[in-house]
C-alpha cells in the first residue's frame, strides 16, 4: 500500500511504501478497499508505529533499492486519447522509501470486556 507521509522538517510529502508481512483481515468480512485499517504515527524517536483495532505494530524506515512510480492512468472522457494512444499514464510520486512492519502485532488490550 502507497501512503503519502509529511515527515520532513520543511514539511514537504513524501510517498511512502508500507508493508506488511501476513493478511488484514476485516472483522465484518467485508472487503477493504477505501477502508480505514488502523492509525499510522511516528514515535518521538522516529519509529514508525502503526495501530489497527486492539494490536499495535512497530515498523523499520528503510529506503528502496529500486523506487516506485505513482501513477494516475488519463480517462478516455477527457477526450484527449485516441485509437493511436489509447491509454495514457501521469507520473503523480515517486516512492524511495518503505516502511516495513515485520514483527507479531502486540495486543493493546489484553482482555476483552463482552455484554
Amino acid at each position: 500500500m502507497l501512503v503519502r507521509v509529511k515527515s520532513n522538517p520543511d514539511g514537504k510529502e513524501d510517498w511512502v511504501l508500507i508493508e506488511l508481512q501476513g493478511d488484514v483481515d476485516t472483522s465484518n468480512g467485508e472487503h477493504m478497499k477505501s477502508q480505514n485499517i488502523g492509525d499510522f504515527h511516528f514515535a518521538k524517536d522516529g519509529t514508525p508505529i502503526l495501530i489497527i483495532g486492539y494490536h499495535i505494530l512497530y515498523g523499520k524506515d528503510t529506503p528502496m533499492s529500486k523506487p516506485i512510480a505513482v501513477l494516475k492512468k488519463k480517462s478516455n472522457s477527457e477526450g484527449c486519447l485516441n485509437e493511436e494512444h489509447p491509454a495514457e499514464y501521469t507520473v503523480i510520486a515517486i516512492a524511495k522509501r518503505k516502511i516495513i512492519f515485520k514483527t507479531r502485532p502486540k495486543r493493546i488490550v489484553n482482555h476483552f470486556i463482552t455484554q
